[in-house]
């Protein structure tokens, strides 16, 4: 089985911006909003419903602090898209895992945890893990410092997933193998300047 998969995050309230090919699954790693706003919520689920992709997953990141504060808005707002926060979704066999947090730093805000408790319940039957933040050491670079969590490369490497879709830290960009059967993804398409310079990542998932 073939499956044609585009991934982007970062979008900042960007997204219409973005050329998306036509796909089986569109993939949207956090950040969607630029100040966390309801309105930028109601905007960013119009523009999805015409995606031109079988099947939209979309996580929440950092700045998406309605969807942090306000329950309503998963179930009332983002209706175009299937929203995962620590909960899986199985298409036509492909089994995506979400998360949203990242780890507590001072300057951070929405999805702030410590992070051990929520990499605990990702279960092993995953093919693509989607999280917002990086692993520690895996395009996790800002400011010359590793910013992604050691929990969740602890996790990746428990469970092996084929990809692991991220975003957060924007100078990461770019796709890697990391060196346990996984391939990295960091989808960010805004610069640390949150410009939008990066394309959407297309990838073909085979089983």
């Amino acid at each position: 089985m073939s499956c044609k998969i585009v991934a982007i995050s970062d979008t900042h309230g960007e997204y219409k911006r973005l050329n998306i090919p036509e796909c089986d699954i569109l993939i949207h790693a956090g950040d969607i909003t630029c100040y966390g706003l309801v309105d930028e919520l109601y905007d960013f689920n119009s523009w999805i419903e015409d995606v031109n992709a079988k099947y939209k997953v979309v996580i929440a990141g950092n700045h998406d602090k309605c969807l942090y504060e306000k329950q309503y808005c998963i179930e009332n707002v983002l209706t175009n898209c299937v929203y995962l926060c620590d909960s899986s979704v199985d298409i036509n066999g492909v089994v995506i895992y979400g998360t949203p947090w990242q780890n507590s730093l001072p300057d951070w805000y929405g999805y702030t945890s410590n992070l051990e408790e929520k990499m605990d319940i990702i279960p092993d039957n995953v093919d693509i893990l989607v999280t917002h933040t990086p692993a520690y050491g895996h395009r996790d670079v800002a400011h010359g410092d590793h910013l992604g969590s050691i929990e969740l490369d602890d996790t990746v490497r428990r469970i092996r997933p084929k990809y692991h879709v991220f975003g957060h830290i924007h100078e990461g960009y770019g796709v890697s193998d990391n060196g346990y059967t996984t391939i990295d993804l960091n989808s960010s398409v805004m610069d640390r300047s949150y410009c939008l310079v990066n394309d959407p990542i297309v990838f073909e998932f085979n089983r």
